[in-house]
């Protein structure tokens, strides 16, 4: 890694962090320890390929790379993962990309999520945890899902349970309620504006939920004209995140 002096800026680690890191391992036929490696050899009973360094298989971080390349090409706009996967994997597909250009950027943008917690305990297939997504959307429909991921920052840690999912089913309902009969128009500024600014911040989505909650508390005290605005406005904002905002139990 010392020939690529731009390792470790995506997750603003350092090598001394990295050495005392329990997913480096050292191995004796390495130049560096912090090293990782682009080529494994096979074992018995694996998958392998023949090389000119001999028969064997991609290193996991190349596998993407490789995929990307081949696929999108050398640079793209998104690259998307969790949060737990900035460091060694996303830092090493960089490393290694731009090891075959370094004029080239790999990705224009990073966008990491939290982990999904279930009772405290983080949703993985090892833990036996998981639950099918489409399993929840036949269940209480897309809206209702999406909704609740709304409610937490993409990158913050989110406690996942059923009960929330009623609880954010009946929020939804209540919204869909308070937007009935009428159109889909921007016309209060106030509301626009936080919309708009909150997704310029790292699309702040528990701000701005919290401050249309907010202005729907105030349209109850204000003249029908302008409770209509914000009822517009609030529904527009919706539709552009891809709601339909409708009472019933099966949304998509």
């Amino acid at each position: 890694m010392s020939k690529f002096e731009n390792y470790l800026e995506l997750s603003g680690r350092s090598i001394e962090d990295v050495m005392t890191g329990t997913r480096v391992e050292t191995e004796d036929d390495k130049k560096r320890a912090e090293d990782f490696a682009l080529w494994k050899f096979s074992k018995e009973n694996e998958p392998s390929w023949d090389s000119p360094w001999g028969d064997g298989r991609p290193g996991w971080h190349i596998e993407c790379s490789t995929m990307i390349s081949e696929t999108l090409g050398k640079t793209i706009d998104f690259h998307c993962g969790g949060i737990d996967l900035i460091f060694p994997h996303h830092e090493n597909e960089i490393a290694q990309s731009k090891g075959v250009d370094i004029n080239e950027n790999f990705a224009n943008y990073w966008l990491h999520n939290g982990m999904l917690n279930l009772s405290g305990k983080k949703m993985s297939k090892s833990d036996g945890n998981v639950k099918l997504l489409n399993e929840y959307i036949d269940e209480y429909g897309g809206d209702v899902v999406r909704f609740f991921f709304l409610r937490a920052h993409y990158r913050s840690p989110q406690e996942f349970s059923e009960q929330l999912l009623e609880e954010t089913k009946k929020t939804l309902s209540n919204l869909a309620e308070f937007t009935k009969g009428v159109v889909a128009e921007p016309n209060d500024n106030e509301i626009v504006e936080t919309f708009i600014k909150c997704m310029n911040d790292d699309m702040n989505t528990p701000k701005l939920l919290g401050e249309i909650f907010e202005k729907i508390k105030d349209a109850n005290n204000l003249d029908q004209e302008n409770t209509k605005k914000i009822k517009q406005s609030v529904k527009y904002v919706f539709e552009v995140l891809g709601f339909q905002l409708k009472s019933s139990k099966k949304i998509s």
